[in-house]
């Protein structure tokens, strides 16, 4: 009888705590990085912008390394984007990289459709405004790192577009119709407006005196309820309002309010979540079923910006101090998965094209253009991070590991439904268990629970788990444990349940066995509780 016992109490958990394994708390997988390591790779992915610029200054826009094919057509915010990291690059030390930007620029001034004092990057009779947006932030970037004044008129006409596009609640049109010479109304993008807020910190950080702060503000007042407005969900993961946040409290001076304090607070939850998710990816085997293949290479660069940006602002921004090291260690896991996914002159050299694989990140035979720029801006973020966390007495430690009071609470909480003394007492014959037995029952429970969180972490270590993604499975558990006992009463323990039949033979005859060769007592007590625990456990996963 008790091995019978032993065996339902524990097949059950584990078919349960093998699923969590398996399918909630699949190993995370961060490939270690250096400072230097990015570096290269983030000179690996200029190098990628050199070989694949045309002639005019546009660049490839697609390679299928399966097809051996190229794609050559224009795409005026991604170009505008490329502009942006390149520029970035430059103003990282990273060589190379200023004469291409500025052979896409030129391509891009080319396409300005201009209206009354302002222009726009026209394509198709519509002016996206996340083009000009962009273009905004790649030339105040290059204004910022090289003090040259050669596209100063142009920044300025650009600059005055996005005003003209921001409604006085601070949301940002997506379109101005060319030929009806006006916005295209209720059309708005859902990254469009992020692009503008960086955009604009970016150009009153190049030019103070320009009247561009305002505009900016608003629109930073806007974005925390900016889902909510435009009826967006999932709630979006911005990367460029994280880069917004970061120049107007970093490097424009101009302290954060709450409720963009408490937005990027939000954005930092986004982001880690994503990490954690693409870090359990491996693209093969059974885990491609359960998450997926990876992501593509801007889906993952544009996590680390977010995350670079927001690590940017918790250096100055009290709400998100304390997620510092937190966000610093998922900005690294990012990295590590950049580097380790870059392909390098060995692997492409068995290309059709090896100057269009050299220096990509590829997504099932396909890299884009955005692939590279996205990819690279991240890696220039978090070479700071992966220089601070390697220099002596730099970084700090991970909140994960801070005891706040409500992760002990949450904790107490898992711990107590766990036990759920609650439904055990429904559970046991209240006159065959004595006190003593229940006493000593519940010291054996919080013995196992404090054995259990002592070696928590090299547990966690040992299965390639974070805490975090170990808590959440735990948590869920609890909560299918839950949702079972809300629907389906407990089944008792004691005479009023005795089996009957053979079952109930067997049982008789183990009973009187237990009774002829055990004295009655504290030891009997403590097993049979063991055994009604046991039983009780088996309840909500039977």
């Amino acid at each position: 009888m008790p091995v019978r016992r032993l065996a339902a109490l524990a097949i059950p958990w584990v078919v349960v705590l093998g699923f969590a394994r398996g399918v909630i708390a699949l190993p995370e997988r961060c490939p270690p990085a250096s400072a230097p390591e990015a570096r290269a790779a983030a000179q690996e992915a200029v190098g990628w912008f050199q070989r694949n610029q045309r002639d005019d200054g546009h660049w490839v826009y697609r390679y299928d390394r399966d097809a051996d094919a190229v794609d050559l057509q224009d795409h005026v915010v991604r170009q505008a984007g490329v502009t942006l990291s390149l520029y970035q690059a430059h103003a990282a030390g990273i060589a190379g990289a200023l004469a291409p930007a500025d052979r896409g620029v030129e391509w891009l001034l080319g396409e300005l459709v201009r209206h009354d004092d302002w222009a726009a990057v026209e394509r198709g009779g519509l002016a996206p405004t996340g083009g000009t947006a962009l273009l905004v932030a790649a030339l105040s970037t290059r204004r910022i790192a090289t003090d040259d004044p050669r596209f100063d008129r142009e920044l300025d006409e650009l600059g005055r577009l996005l005003v003209v596009m921001t409604e006085p609640s601070g949301a940002v049109l997506a379109n101005w119709d060319v030929d009806a010479r006006r916005p295209v109304p209720g059309d708005y993008s859902k990254f469009f407006t992020g692009e503008a807020y960086f955009a604009l910190s970016l150009l009153a950080t190049a030019d103070p005196g320009g009247g561009w702060l305002p505009t900016a503000e608003r629109i930073g007042r806007y974005l925390p309820e900016r889902d909510d407005v435009e009826d967006r969900f999932p709630p979006t993961s911005d990367h460029w309002g994280a880069y917004g946040l970061a120049q107007l409290a970093v490097d424009v001076g101009r302290p954060l309010g709450a409720d963009e304090s408490a937005w990027g607070e939000r954005l930092a939850g986004l982001f880690g979540v994503e990490v954690r998710f693409e870090s359990q990816r491996t693209g093969e085997g059974l885990t491609e079923v359960l998450r997926g293949p990876q992501i593509v290479g801007a889906g993952l660069g544009t996590i680390g910006e977010g995350l670079g940006s927001l690590w940017r602002l918790s250096a100055v921004d009290d709400r998100l101090a304390g997620e510092r090291g937190v966000l610093s260690e998922r900005l690294r896991c990012v990295a590590g998965m950049l580097v380790d996914r870059q392909v390098d002159a060995t692997e492409a050299a068995d290309a059709g094209r090896p100057r269009s694989a050299r220096g990509a990140w590829f997504y099932k035979g396909l890299t884009q253009m955005d692939d590279q720029q996205h990819s690279l801006s991240a890696l220039l973020l978090a070479e700071r991070a992966l220089a601070e966390k390697g220099s002596a007495g730099g970084g700090s430690g991970s909140s994960d590991d801070d005891v706040s009071a409500v992760r002990a609470l949450w904790l107490a909480l898992v711990a107590l439904a766990s036990v759920n003394p609650v439904r055990v007492r429904q559970l046991i014959d209240t006159d065959s268990v004595s006190s003593r037995a229940v006493a000593v029952g519940t010291a054996l429970a919080l013995a196992g629970f404090v054995a259990l969180a002592a070696v928590g972490d090299p547990l966690f270590d040992a299965i390639d788990v974070s805490p975090a993604t170990g808590l959440l499975a735990a948590g869920l558990v609890v909560a299918v444990s839950a949702l079972v006992d809300a629907v389906r009463r407990p089944v008792p323990w004691g005479p009023e349940a005795a089996p009957t039949g053979a079952a109930g033979a067997r049982a008789a005859r183990c009973e009187a066995a237990r009774a002829g060769n055990m004295p009655r007592g504290g030891g009997a007590d403590v097993r049979r509780l063991i055994a009604v625990a046991g039983r009780g456990a088996v309840v909500p996963v039977a």
